[in-house]
């Protein structure tokens, strides 16, 4: 055999020899991470979300919850140290949220219903267990009257007084003494005569905005009940108040929070 052809076989075997090697030391890709036990972004500190309009609640088997309402379409619990985004669901009384293993169905501020969801399911098949509110709205302390806090209490206060059928008192939470409804005191309370309950679910508020020396700020608001007729109604939209805004020569009305607009307002037949 040629020296050529012996020197061109060493450094085949020599190539080949290597190929091996670099093949043993290539790592092999590493096994998938199981998220089977991973907590959730929401249990890692999501419990901040829930802001100062969270309300407290204790359920009948001991337990107890938080549950605020960012927006319209929107429960955030936070149960046994963890938090869970809830969107609304169709229910033909009250306001019903499900999402990330629970349904949450509240009837007013006051009383809600805890219980947990099979996999797949939509409406849970398992027993509720009722739950009273130990807090009241906007808790944690004194709410200054011209924050954006203050405001979101007025429009809970209004609701709850149209709960309770006091349409005259909430005729005045409107501004102008309750003119800028665009109906009258008597045409107002008529036009709650096509509901036999009548409930809100008020939300966080937004940021103060001012203009032309008035202050406006507008806070989310579900509101749901039950016809005359026993047909369920939901209605969901923006409660819009407005202030002055220190200006001279403002009367101490004028300078209080007042419903400049709603679009969830009664209307007249």
């Amino acid at each position: 055999m040629s020296r050529a052809l012996i020197l061109s076989l060493v450094a085949g075997l020599a190539l080949a020899g290597c190929g091996q090697e670099e093949t043993a030391k290539t790592p092999a890709p590493p096994a998938r991470p199981s998220l089977a036990g991973a907590p959730s972004a929401q249990a890692l500190g999501g419990g901040a979300a829930l802001g100062e309009n969270a309300l407290s609640y204790r359920c009948e088997d001991g337990r107890t919850l938080r549950a605020a309402y960012p927006d319209s379409d929107t429960a955030i619990l936070e149960l046994a140290g963890e938090t869970h985004r809830l969107s609304v669901a169709r229910s033909a009384s009250g306001a019903r949220y499900v999402g990330e293993g629970w349904q949450w169905w509240t009837k007013g501020m006051a009383d809600g219903m805890i219980a947990p969801l099979a996999p797949g399911e939509d409406i849970a098949s398992a027993e509720s267990v009722n739950c009273k509110v130990i807090e009241a709205p906007l808790a944690g302390g004194p709410v200054a009257p011209h924050s954006a806090q203050g405001a979101a209490q007025l429009v809970q206060t209004y609701y709850a007084l149209l709960e309770q059928k006091k349409y005259d008192e909430a005729y005045r939470l409107w501004r102008d003494k309750g003119e800028r409804s665009g109906m009258t005191a008597e045409a107002f309370a008529e036009s709650f005569g096509r509901f036999s309950t009548y409930h809100a679910e008020v939300g966080a508020p937004g940021r103060i905005e001012g203009a032309a020396g008035s202050l406006y700020v507008e806070v989310p608001v579900h509101v749901y009940g039950e016809l005359t007729s026993g047909e369920a109604f939901h209605l969901r939209g923006p409660v819009r108040l407005r202030r002055a805004n220190s200006v001279p020569g403002a009367t101490p009305e004028q300078l209080e929070w007042r419903i400049d607009e709603s679009g969830v307002r009664p209307r007249p037949e």
